[in-house]
């Protein structure tokens, strides 16, 4: 689909519960990049965090 990204489904953290996100297509986003959601080790506080899917700058991209 011209001007459209693919976001890939995943599961979401609820606290008690995980959830099932489907998959879906969004308008792409001109300079910006889709970064899907991770659980990623966060050294202030020294434990695992779960970071949401997020469209980031292209240049912040480059950065990961």
């Amino acid at each position: 689909m011209a001007g459209m990204v693919w976001i890939s489904g995943y599961w979401h953290y609820t606290g008690p519960d995980y959830v099932w996100i489907p998959g879906h297509w969004e308008a792409a986003r001109p300079g910006y990049g889709w970064t899907p959601p991770a659980v990623v080790f966060s050294p202030d506080r020294r434990a695992w965090v779960y970071e949401h899917g997020r469209w980031e700058p292209s240049s912040a991209r480059a950065l990961h």
